[in-house]
């Protein structure tokens, strides 16, 4: 299953000695569940596949339900994104994530009923400030799953 492979190389990759040079390399991955602010109306449930440490996820049936995490960043420049959440049927048909809360430009959209328990790469942005906030709001129909966020910088060209 090339979900689970993608977890692995994940993790042996993450073992390796960084070959970045400059010591600039910098990644972190936020999952939902692992925080203490639970969303208002979200349900945290265990779901198979999850990232997070609990193995559990946050749901929301709400129709335009929204999450945002907000990411601390150590120094302003591009970031690659990617989302995690695991499977099932009766989820999301339209996921759209967007950064800048949720009246900022989607980055995607995605049927979380597919494509999932695998890093989805959401696009590259360039973030100004100290912290960068993704958003993802259903809408579509279905449950819409939060589990975990991948924010990795981009090396600069010198």
């Amino acid at each position: 299953d090339v979900g689970t492979l993608g977890g692995f190389v994940e993790e042996l990759l993450a073992s390796l000695p960084s070959a970045d040079r400059d010591g600039d390399a910098w990644a972190r991955v936020s999952a939902a569940t692992d925080t203490t602010d639970a969303p208002t109306a979200w349900r945290r449930v265990a779901r198979r596949g999850a990232r997070s440490s609990s193995g559990a996820v946050y749901e929301s049936d709400a129709a335009g339900a929204g999450f945002s995490w907000h990411v601390p960043l150590p120094a302003p420049g591009h970031y690659e994104l990617a989302v995690w959440y695991p499977a099932a049927e009766g989820q999301a048909t339209n996921a759209v994530y967007s950064t800048g809360g949720t009246a900022g430009a989607p980055l995607a959209m995605l049927d979380q009923r597919r494509w999932n328990a695998r890093w989805l790469p959401l696009g590259t942005v360039e973030a100004a400030g100290a912290e960068l906030v993704v958003t993802v709001r259903n809408a579509g129909t279905g449950t819409l799953v939060v589990d975990a966020l991948r924010v990795v910088a981009v090396p600069t060209t010198h």
